[in-house]
């Protein structure tokens, strides 16, 4: 079995059946999902986010290029570390995950400011990356 999978159940009623989870593959397809989301967020920075924070004006667009290049980083740096078997990459997925969670919190505390719809968006997308992160990231190496 490939370093950072796990054999887990695939069903609890079907008796010796296993699947394999890589949680190296896990990280990257967060890792890609974030490069995406950062150059969409750099280049499309009104109608990147509209589903979680509504229409923005100008200025909001200049933090959403900020957070734009913040997950690009992220995702470029956790593929690079990937690809070149560093250690470091424990790191990215960490600063990935907290990401998310504070994404997550932020959107929480936020309240009515943003739609019920964009909340609840923000919320499971940003909650769900963050705890896939984390739970990869333990489980790497492993």
């Amino acid at each position: 079995m490939p370093a950072g999978s796990v054999r887990h159940p695939a069903n609890c009623h079907t008796l010796g059946v296993t699947r394999q989870i890589d949680h190296r593959h896990v990280v990257r397809l967060l890792a890609i999902g974030r490069v995406a989301l950062g150059l969409a967020m750099l280049v499309l920075p009104g109608r990147a986010l509209r589903p979680w924070i509504g229409d923005t004006d100008r200025s909001a667009r200049v933090l959403v290029r900020g957070l734009g290049i913040r997950d690009l980083v992220l995702g470029v740096g956790t593929l690079r570390a990937l690809d070149a078997g560093d250690p470091s990459v424990r790191e990215w997925v960490t600063a990935g995950g907290a990401s998310d969670a504070t994404d997550a919190v932020a959107t929480l505390a936020a309240g009515r400011a943003l739609s019920l719809r964009g909340r609840l968006l923000g919320v499971a997308v940003a909650g769900l990356a963050a705890a896939a992160s984390f739970g990869a990231r333990d489980r790497m190496g492993r």
